[in-house]
């Protein structure tokens, strides 16, 4: 099983910045999963628990390339 999910990146400054900034969020939001600077995204839409056999034809669908019967 994979967790898909459609998201944008985050340009690698603000990134920088929102990582540094991250306890300030967490000390006014509560508790945060910490995640590397790198490893930040918007997520647009979580796609699920899609089974491995699956991802392949989802991210087909997701980006408007399946062929009929997909």
């Amino acid at each position: 099983m994979k967790r898909l999910f459609l998201a944008l990146s985050v340009e690698h400054e603000l990134a920088q910045r929102l990582a540094r900034v991250a306890s300030q969020f967490e000390r006014e939001c509560g508790p945060l999963a910490p995640h590397a600077a790198e490893d930040l995204h918007l997520t647009l839409s979580f796609l699920g628990e899609i089974a491995d056999e699956d991802v392949d034809v989802t991210w087909r669908h997701e980006a408007g390339l399946a062929t009929k019967g997909e």
